[in-house]
């Protein structure tokens, strides 16, 4: 069982590395041009945990858990591989946490919605790595 604070706390986490791992190839046209929407999903994310800081972000969470998400690990084992490789699987394992995650907290609805956002970017960041793959 997670709580709601911790949620928020892992989803801020994922998408830093992952614009950690951006920056850290910003010579990739396709990632450099990613970079803009990871900093302003991270001040979203910020501005939800500010406007939720009550007793919800205590609220308990069953039936998820945010282990299957950590991306630093994969990008790290992938990084032999194709560079865009690893950004097309890191856009989906964070889109399907927050899908994930959105189920979860619909007692949030705001919170809620707005993971749905996010997981509909990353999702189309995925499918944009893989047409360059292509």
């Amino acid at each position: 069982m997670v709580t709601f604070g911790a949620v928020l706390k892992f989803a801020l986490k994922i998408e830093k590395q992952a614009l950690e791992f951006y920056y850290n190839n910003i010579n990739n046209e396709l990632f450099k041009s990613l970079v803009p929407q990871y900093e302003i999903r991270i001040k979203k994310l910020k501005r939800i945990r500010r406007e939720n800081t009550t007793e919800m972000i205590l609220e308990p969470i069953h039936g998820f858990e945010s282990s299957p998400f950590e991306i630093e690990g994969f990008i790290k084992t992938q990084l032999e591989e194709r560079i865009e490789n690893t950004g097309k699987e890191v856009e989906k394992i964070i889109s399907v946490f927050y899908n994930e995650a959105a189920k979860k907290i619909v007692f949030l609805n705001e919170v809620s919605n707005l993971f749905e956002e996010i997981a509909f970017d990353h999702e189309r960041n995925s499918k944009i790595i893989s047409k360059k793959l292509e």
